[in-house]
């Protein structure tokens, strides 16, 4: 069998990123979302999920 991972990227937002989670996605390219806040409080979140 194919052993691959799902990546996201791409418009990733906070109201997205539980969407795509629960969509299958293993990585999300939070991109724009790092940069426009609090990168250490996103970095935070993010692992959070």
């Amino acid at each position: 069998g194919l052993d691959f991972e799902i990546e996201a990227d791409g418009a990733i937002r906070k109201e997205t990123v539980p969407l795509l989670a629960n969509a299958g996605a293993d990585v999300v390219v939070p991109g724009s979302l790092m940069f426009k806040n609090d990168m250490r409080e996103i970095k935070e979140w993010i692992r959070g999920l």
